[in-house]
């Protein structure tokens, strides 16, 4: 890492921002934007941005906002337009810059959208830490929360996905919400979720609980109770590793990127390599295996036993009608 005098006009936004750059010009504004526009505009910058090279000049690894506020001084002719001040320059390829930008944005830990859930699948799939935990922790969100996260990517079509976290479109827990259920309605009725999923979550999950039980009638002509649709199903350890062999041969059979997605998310699940996943497997193979041959020789058994109590009643029957000849 360099210390580097640098223009501000060279700095420009991560191409792959994960939250919405601060618009001065819109009708309202943050409060706490503008009181950071004036602490900027009469005290200047204090903290020292970080930035990485790219071909055309830098971007802001840390500082997007401090970044924002001097964009806008220099365009309203506050601040001079050759404006420049004394950045970090740290190299860093486009996934590390992901890492930092993740680690280090608190608004989107909080609100989360389509941006940094691609950015966490990134740092993912390349494995650039050692585990979802550690990742979750990177970033200040539990595991469990983590995951769901990802599933969005996986479970929602393209155009449910694309509205998540964006304004106007799909609270990201209303899209945890549909990921449960869209893909099991009629391509009509998925319009219609999408469209009520921008909805608050009240009116949405009251929506979701409806559509779930309508599912089930068509399912099963029973209708769930509400006991039944709220509460979650726990399921053991054997149950959860079917879900990751079951994805693994969906992955085999197409290599599509939603396969991916569940693949790679049923490896961190499990926390292991691609060695370890064929030990396992080879391992899942042959306890299937010899169920499997068991299964079978009690199956033969049960057979074995009725033919012999066939046999038996047969030879019953020959010597009874034996005896009803010699009374004749």
């Amino acid at each position: 890492m360099e210390s580097k005098k640098v223009k501000i006009a060279d700095i420009d936004f991560p191409e792959r921002e994960l939250r919405d750059p601060i618009d001065f010009e819109a009708d309202k504004v943050n409060p706490n934007d503008m009181a950071l526009l004036m602490d900027i505009e009469k005290n200047g910058v204090e903290d020292v941005f970080t930035v990485r090279q790219v071909e055309d000049g830098y971007e802001v690894m840390n500082g997007s906002r401090r970044l924002a506020c001097l964009k806008h001084l220099i365009k309203t002719g506050k601040f001079p337009k050759d404006y420049s001040l004394t950045v970090q320059v740290k190299e860093m390829d486009e996934t590390d810059a992901l890492i930092r930008q993740v680690s280090g944005n608190a608004n989107v830990r909080v609100t989360g959208n389509k941006d940094f859930i691609n950015a966490i699948y990134t740092i993912i799939s390349e494995r650039r830490v050692g585990s979802l935990e550690e990742l979750a922790n990177m970033i200040g969100v539990s595991t469990n929360w983590l995951t769901k996260l990802l599933q969005t990517k996986s479970k929602l079509p393209d155009e449910a996905f694309d509205l998540v976290g964006s304004k106007g479109g799909i609270p990201i827990t209303n899209a945890i919400r549909l990921g449960d259920f869209i893909n099991k309605l009629e391509d009509e009725e998925k319009a219609e979720a999408i469209e009520k999923a921008k909805e608050s979550s009240k009116d949405f999950n009251k929506f979701a609980l409806e559509k779930e039980g309508e599912l089930a009638d068509r399912k099963s002509g029973k209708k769930k109770s509400f006991e039944d649709t709220i509460n979650p199903k726990c399921r053991t350890k054997d149950e959860l590793y079917k879900e990751f062999v079951r994805a693994d041969n969906a992955y085999k059979k197409e290599a599509s990127k939603e396969n991916e997605i569940k693949l790679a998310l049923w490896k961190w699940i499990f926390q292991v390599d691609d060695a370890t996943i064929k030990e396992k497997k080879e391992e899942w193979d042959r306890k299937q295996e010899e169920k499997n041959k068991s299964k079978e020789q009690r199956k033969k058994e049960r057979e074995r036993k009725k033919l012999d109590e066939l046999a038996q009643k047969h030879n019953v029957e020959i010597i009874e009608e034996k005896l009803d000849e010699e009374k004749k």
